[in-house]
């Protein structure tokens, strides 16, 4: 396989795809897996798909966003594929979550960052309050969490753990 080959090849294909599409594609790469207290498809669905619902709802867009894909739904995927660079390559927005920094997810973020003209950040409203309730339920739980506050990550929570080298905001030294 040749990304560059594949985007020599097929990026006029992949842009008139988006041009012609009636709705936004949303290619999310994300681990399958579920591990720890990670729920992949609650995240899918719960978060990113709730993203969607929202922006459909206020209608401020000239098109409707399509239900998030990714690319283990339906057929499954273990190795980058050239299917899976075809779909990077014709969504509008490319989304990663790279939590547990997954290697496949890490490089068909890197995919994306070559092949995708438009290199835009974007910070949905509604992930950052998934985040900010994530974190009034752990302070509720009486759980720590680790944060990145003012540069650097902080361990915060009245059970955080005293880890060399990172400042907890929750123990009293």
């Amino acid at each position: 396989m040749n990304p560059y080959r594949i985007y020599r090849d097929e990026w006029a294909r992949a842009l008139a795809v988006q041009t012609t599409a009636t709705k936004y594609r949303t290619f999310v790469a994300m681990p399958f897996q579920e591990r720890f207290s990670y729920r992949s498809r609650e995240i899918l669905s719960g978060v990113i798909g709730a993203a969607v619902d929202e922006a459909n709802r206020r209608g401020q867009t000239p098109r409707q966003f399509d239900i998030p894909e990714r690319i283990d739904v339906p057929m499954g995927a273990a190795v980058i594929t050239e299917e899976i660079i075809l779909r990077i390559l014709e969504s509008h927005i490319f989304m990663a979550d790279v939590t547990f920094e997954n290697a496949g997810v890490l490089l068909e973020t890197g995919i994306a960052l070559g092949t995708k003209p438009n290199r835009q950040i974007m910070v949905l409203d509604v992930l950052k309050r998934a985040v900010a309730e994530a974190l009034e339920r752990k302070r509720k739980l009486g759980q720590y969490a680790v944060i990145w506050r003012e540069g650097r990550v902080v361990c915060t929570g009245p059970d955080a753990p005293v880890v060399l080298g990172v400042p907890s905001a929750g123990k009293k030294s």
